[in-house]
């Protein structure tokens, strides 16, 4: 490590790789500075580098002084090992102030450094070194708030008595299990510094949430509420933390999405870019407009007749993606259709009130929402306009309506009190039992309350009911960008509002969690979806286009920047929902804008049990474990590999090194390869709480997956965790499983770039999804035990398809994330299916999973759309009565 503006003395890099060589066990070794100026010449340093030169410290004692004092340690003097800084995760891109800090406790947590007393470095103090700069001071505190985070992941006790040996009596009576309290109790303690008591209270806070904990507490007379009471009431520290923080966190965090997003979009457009000039079209095009008359021939005849004869043959056979005008010819209702629909006699007529909050609305959106209701084809409804700071023109529009028709009522509102109040004023107009809500610049299809309507018809419990939508210009006159959403998926809901619109909802559920709240503009709708799915019996998603989002440059559909706020409100509803339902979480901002990562903490550490079934292959299977050993930061885990009929020469060798060097167990099995029959054995031995299922070919990218699999994995609603794994070439192999594709099952997004965002933002979120891949699964053994396991009658393929059924029919849900990353050069061990016998008893396998889950293929998966296509992997359009040709 060396900053642009320091210099190494001649003999640093030798000295201390000469060290490092020396002493085997120590991860960094660091030197003292020679402090000079901004001319190169020696200076007396500033008294608090005194902090630079600290020797004989044990790893516990560079905690407790990191803990107490702060940074301590002048990076520029350093000499780090590699293997080191890839295994604790290397340097933590949000840390602007103090990265080093950062690293230097999370390498202590596992590692041993040392000092050696000689000067290795000058390090150029400039004039305004020390120079106060509010910003960069709020944005320090923030982050030594963040650094401290790691002391509660400690889950040993006497690793926390090491380091901190003076802790009150009580506290080292306590299980490891309260070792987040005790730190925020340490740090309260700390009178000096606000940061602490900032810090403490927030783990505090955090920790009593869990009313098991906090009554153990109290029956001893450790902690009482009183007691939290008392600490927040004296609280003195600057507002800048209460309020300032949050802000510049949310702020900070958007700018490094917006990066990764350009970064994304550039990839993307750099692949397009690349595959158009190197085809033959291009090539082709490119020499023939080098010459005149030639280019004028392409121009004004060639190219016109090449570009009808690709679409007659997209229309007829079905290349490429398909056309959303023509999808919405073949799928939605004709004229036919709507005259059947207002003939329809139904037994309950539910009355739909659809609510409108009008805010400076213009004439022509006022005309086309009155429009779009007079148009249904199911006419019992009544429209609720509460408007606020309309023109005099759009008021006469509004009255003139309500005058023409019994069925419209108008509040003028004397206030504007905000979107969320004043839907709640039209809310108060409506009578009634179910109640849709309609944007002002937004309008309905003429099927949409008919189809709202139905719904209630045949599910009469339903109380909350979504449809699918799409977007339509400023003018009304295009409709684009069709969502075909999944059923109710809630980890989707706490990624991103995938719900949005038309949202209709049983009024007594409305009533009992009070409508829409104040406080969350922009996400307002968010916070009562996520409160109302919370209370719901019955919900219900229309796979159909009921509501057509208009983008005009004011609104969230146009441009997400336009609206920062509503970031900032759907985060805050995300924090209510998980308090209110007892989750224990952090919420982070997500992989793209609006989108959002709700952290599970987990209370313990569990054993890992990782099952690598293996046959020959050493290369393959080398990668595979090395990458675990060097990558994971993740460290209580135990490594099965399960030898299967291994011939080729060196594999032997290789188990031999795997089980001196890093304690792999090796077991034989001795039977004929039976993918689920061997796991099936592995987990029998298997010591760990949670079996991770890995395929030998795979290679891990991310330090975190471990931690990432296990925070959902522990999960008590939760069987079964995927993760998303990457072709060597960089483009999707496996982002989760979508029952139906190909007949049987296919994977989501095969083929997709890296850095896409997959369809509606998919590939970047947490999600439910009917099945993931057994390449990479982990679920509870206990769980894996009661349901006996994989199916053995499935001994080349679907077996963890028909475990994720399984488990979703025992209640349990299937969570695919992101944040979980593999390379997998697929399907090593078993080879291809090459032979008749392989390709007999894949055919053989097929049938067996039709027949087994038959009911479940008609039916269509819940978490992808009957209008999304079946035969291949891209969420293309499904098109009626034509096979799609790939």
């Amino acid at each position: 490590m060396l900053s642009s503006d320091d210099v190494f003395m001649p003999d640093k890099l030798m000295n201390q790789v000469a060290y490092l060589s020396k002493h085997k066990t120590i991860a960094a070794v660091f030197g003292y500075p020679s402090f000079i100026d901004s001319e190169g010449k020696n200076i007396t340093p500033p008294a608090h580098f005194d902090v630079f030169r600290q020797e004989n410290r044990s790893r516990q004692e560079w905690l407790r002084h990191f803990f107490y004092k702060g940074n301590c340690l002048c990076h520029p003097t350093s000499l780090i090992r590699k293997s080191v800084y890839t295994s604790v995760g290397l340097y933590d891109r949000r840390y602007m102030q103090i990265p080093d800090y950062d690293m230097w406790v999370r390498i202590c947590m596992k590692y041993e450094i040392h000092i050696v007393p000689n000067e290795n470095l000058y390090f150029r103090v400039h004039s305004n070194t020390s120079t106060i700069n509010p910003v960069t001071t709020v944005r320090t505190f923030w982050e030594y708030e963040q650094a401290l985070e790691h002391f509660i992941t400690i889950n040993d006790m006497r690793e926390l008595k090491l380091i901190f040996p003076d802790m009150p009596a009580p506290y080292k009576m306590l299980p490891s299990k309260f070792i987040p309290f005790i730190v925020g109790m340490l740090a309260i303690d700390i009178d000096s510094d606000p940061l602490y008591r900032h810090f403490g209270l927030r783990v505090i806070h955090r920790f009593i949430k869990s009313n098991s904990l906090y009554n153990y507490l109290e029956s001893r007379n450790i902690f009482s509420i009183n007691d939290f009471y008392r600490l927040t009431s004296t609280e003195q520290y600057n507002k800048t933390f209460r309020v300032g923080l949050p802000r510049l966190e949310a702020a900070h965090n958007h700018n490094l999405h917006q990066i990764d997003y350009l970064q994304q979009v550039v990839a993307e457009r750099d692949a397009q870019l690349g595959s158009i000039i190197g085809s033959v079209p291009f090539r082709v095009k490119h020499a023939m407009g080098k010459v005149p008359l030639v280019r004028f021939f392409y121009r004004k005849v060639l190219k016109p007749i090449l570009m009808l004869s690709l679409k007659i043959g997209r229309t007829i056979l079905g290349h490429g993606k398909m056309h959303y005008g023509k999808w919405m010819r073949d799928n939605e209702p004709g004229r036919k259709q709507l005259a059947a629909q207002r003939k329809m006699k139904m037994e309950n007529r539910p009355l739909i009130s659809v609510v409108v909050p009008a805010y400076k609305t213009s004439k022509r959106y006022v005309r086309d929402f009155l429009r779009s209701l007079k148009r249904q084809t199911y006419q019992r409804w009544e429209l609720c306009v509460a408007a606020a700071e309309l023109s005099d023109d759009v008021i006469r529009v509004l009255q003139q309506a309500e005058k023409s028709d019994g069925r419209i009522k108008l509040s003028l509102l004397s206030n504007n009190s905000g979107i969320a109040l004043n839907t709640n004023a039209a809310i108060a107009l409506a009578t009634g039992s179910y109640i849709g809500f309609l944007d002002h610049d937004d309008i309905l299809p003429p099927w949409a309350l008919n189809e709202i309507a139905q719904a209630v018809e045949k599910q009469p419990e339903a109380d909350f009911l979504y449809s699918d939508e799409d977007k339509i210009n400023d003018a009304g006159t295009k409709r684009f960008q069709p969502h075909f959403k999944s059923d109710f998926n809630i980890d989707m809901l706490l990624s991103y509002n995938y719900i949005c619109h038309f949202t209709v909802v049983k009024r007594s559920l409305g009533e009992k969690i009070g409508w829409l709240r104040d406080g969350y503009q922009g996400s307002q709708d968010y916070d009562f979806i996520l409160r109302a799915t919370g209370q719901a019996k019955c919900i219900v998603h229309i796979p159909m286009i009921l509501y057509h989002w208009r983008v005009n440059p004011n609104s969230v559909a146009y441009k997400v920047s336009v609206k920062e706020y509503v970031v900032e409100s759907a985060k805050k509803a995300l924090r209510d929902y998980c308090f209110d339902n007892g989750i224990d979480a952090d919420i982070n901002a997500g992989l793209l804008p609006t989108t959002y990562r709700v952290v599970y903490h987990r209370h313990h550490n569990p054993l890992v049990s990782i099952i690598i079934p293996n046959s020959n292959h050493a290369d393959d299977l080398r990668k595979c474990v090395h990458s675990i050993i060097s990558c994971s930061s993740y460290r209580n885990y135990e490594i099965l590999i399960m030898e299967n009929g291994s011939t080729q020469q060196g594999i032997r060798e290789l188990y031999e090194q795997l089980k001196s060097e890093f304690g792999v167990s090796i077991v034989s099995w001795e039977k004929p390869f039976n993918y689920a029959a061997v796991n099936n054995a592995a987990a029998c031995m298997a010591k760990g709480e949670m079996l991770l299922f890995l395929n030998n070919d795979v290679e891990v990218i991310t330090p975190q997956w471990m931690e990432n699999l296990i925070e959902h994995a522990l999960r008590p609603e939760i069987g079964a965790v995927g993760a998303k794994l990457y072709y060597p070439n960089n483009t999707i192999q496996h982002a989760g499983v979508i029952l139906g594709i190909g007949g049987i099952a296919g994977h989501a997004h095969k083929g997709f770039v890296r850095q896409a965002d997959g369809y509606f933002s998919r590939l970047k979120i947490v999600q439910n999804l009917s099945a993931v891949t057994g390449a990479c699964l982990m679920t509870r053994k206990q769980l894996f035990r009661s349901l006996g396991g994989f199916d053995e009658r499935f001994i080349l393929a679907f077996n963890d398809v028909d475990y994720c059924i399984r488990l979703r029919n025992g209640g349990y849900r299937i969570v695919w994330t992101p944040y979980v990353e593999l390379v997998h050069y697929e399907s090593k061990s078993r080879g291809l299916e090459d032979t008749p016998e392989k390709q007999q008893r894949f055919t053989s396998e097929v049938n067996l999973f039709k027949q087994k889950w038959n009911d479940l293929l008609i039916a269509g998966d819940t978490y992808y759309n009957k209008n999304l296509t079946l035969v291949s992997e891209d969420f293309d359009l499904r098109i009626s009565g034509i096979t799609k040709q790939r």
